[in-house]
Formats: structure tokens, sequence, C-alpha cells
């Protein structure tokens, strides 16, 4: 996909995008929440907050408690499927293969994903465009061609000079998916932390979340949480040490589930020692009865946790 000069050439009117939005809702009243669905669009919202953050107007703990209203997440999630959707209605229209290709590799495969793929989607994923422009120095086009940002961002602009050509929903789709990343992006701002949406294509899958922590004595802690669409909630705990060795906990809300996952540990233990590492221990809970348990893992993650770590929504 070519990047246009003016997405070059004007970064900091890019950089610049809240600021300009903001100004234009200064007169907006929030309510206790900071939210007025009605009033103000989220886009708009995440502008201001933005730039009230940046002018320490609000704080990083009132900005989190915005952002985590479910009304703001409600309205962006599900973004694979927009993505999925903008490609079917673009594959029709006079676009290169490239542009094409470029939509495409943004969708990750749960049977195909592994630890590059995943450390390649992070660098592209959108929430470091503004941090790239601020520190180019040469080759600029080579530095953002494949960031997911900028891909929309340009796609945006052909959408909108040949408007003609494209479904009616096609823009609402895009600018959804921008939103996405302008939440997350503010949403690691706030926290400190690298925070991201993964589209993930996993048919079983409603949503989810992961979480990576470096811990004290060169450790680290993984938090899945799964919500299945068949299984309901799933949570795994996992810590690794010693580069090679880890513990799983495993809380399952069907019994269903639980039982079919009790029936497969050695399958499971086998297909983990298969990429290198090795189960020291592996438990398996019921999420209700032991739910305490659960607690205090957490607890000792968030005791012994080193600086900021990485979260991906999927």
């Amino acid at each position: 996909m070519k990047i246009s000069k003016n997405l070059v050439l004007n970064q900091k009117d890019i950089q610049n995008t809240s600021k300009t939005n903001a100004a234009k809702n200064r007169g907006v009243a929030l309510n206790s929440k900071g939210v007025q669905t009605k009033e103000i669009s989220i886009k708009l919202l995440l502008d201001s907050l933005f730039s009230d953050l940046v002018g320490k107007q609000k704080s990083n703990d009132t900005v989190l408690h915005i952002l985590k209203d479910e009304n703001i997440l409600q309205n962006i999630k599900n973004t694979t499927l927009d993505i999925k959707s903008a490609i079917i209605n673009l594959k029709s229209k006079n676009l290169s293969p490239k542009s094409l290709l470029n939509l495409e590799n943004l969708l990750l495969d749960i049977d195909k994903i592994d630890s590059k793929s995943l450390q390649r989607y992070i660098g592209k994923s959108g929430i470091f465009l503004e941090s790239k422009l601020a520190n180019i120095t040469k080759n600029p086009k080579e530095q953002i061609l494949n960031d997911t940002k900028a891909i929309f961002l340009q796609l945006k602009k052909e959408i909108v000079s040949k408007s003609e050509q494209f479904p009616k929903d096609t823009l609402a789709k895009i600018d959804k998916v921008l939103t996405n990343i302008n939440y997350y992006q503010l949403l690691s701002l706030s926290s400190a932390a690298n925070i991201l949406y993964l589209p993930l294509m996993w048919e079983g899958l409603d949503e989810g979340q992961i979480s990576i922590k470096k811990l004290k004595k060169k450790r680290y802690f993984c938090e899945i949480n799964l919500k299945l669409k068949e299984y309901g909630q799933t949570d795994l705990l996992i810590m690794l040490f010693e580069d090679v060795n880890i513990n799983i906990s495993i809380f399952v809300q069907n019994q269903g589930f639980l039982a079919r996952i009790r029936e497969n540990l050695q399958i499971l233990k086998q297909s983990i020692n298969s990429v290198g590492l090795s189960v020291s221990n592996l438990y398996l809970y019921d999420s209700v009865k032991n739910k305490n348990i659960k607690k205090e893992t957490k607890k000792y993650s968030n005791d012994q946790q080193i600086g900021s770590g990485v979260s991906f929504y999927v």
C-alpha cells in the first residue's frame, strides 16, 4: 500500500488531531462517569480525554475510570468482525493486491499464531504510530508502511475521495477500527502500560484478555481470561520461571468442559513439553468453588510485579 505524501509530511497534523478535536468540545459537560454518549461521540470524547491527560487537567486514575465505563468499550469492540467485513467490501474495488494483503495480514488466525507473529503484531498494532512519527529520522514511509493505524488512516482517505465506489457502511467500519486503536492508545498512556486489541480469528471465542507481567526473581506471569461461546468463562494463570519451567492453574466455569480437560490433562502436558517447556505443576479448578485460590494467585503476581506489562484484548 502506498502511503500518501500528506500522511508523511503532515505528521504534526496527525499528532495534534486530539488537541484540535478536543478544542471543539470544551463546552460539553460530562456526567459523573465522564460520558454523555448522546451529546458527544466516543471519538471526540477520547480526543478530549487525551487533551485533558496531556494538559494534566485530569489524572491518570480519572481517565482510566472513564475509559473502563462499559458503554465505551461496548461500542467499539468486535473489531475483528469489522476488519473482516471491510476486506469483503473492498475486495471488489479498485485497490492494489498489496493493499488487500496489508488488511488481511492484520487478522491473526488462532491456529497459526506463534510467538514471532505475535511479536510482529505488537509492533504494528497502531498504538505506537504517534511515537514512531515523532522519532522518524529516515525512511519514514518504510517505518509506518505496515502500521495498522497508518493503513486505516490512508484507507479512510481513499474511501472519502471515492465514496461513491464503496458500500455506505465501509467508512463507518473503518472509523470504528480507528476509534478502537485510539481507545487503547489512551488506555496505554493513562496506565503506563502497553495495552492493545488483538484481532484474533477464533470462532469459539466471544471475548478475552491476555496480560503478561515481569516478576521478581526472573519470573513471568501470564493471565488469560476467555469467554468461550460454548463453555463460558475459562481462566488460566501461568507462571514461567528458570526460562523453561511453568506452573499452570486452570479455572473453568462449565462442569462438562472441566471434565473434558481433566480427561486430557496428559495430552496437554505432552503438547506443552513438545514446544520446549517443562510443566512443573498443573492444577485444574472449579472457578466458582475455588475463586479464593485464583484471587490469592493474582495477588501474589501483583505483589511481585516489576514495572508495567502488556495486555491484549481479543
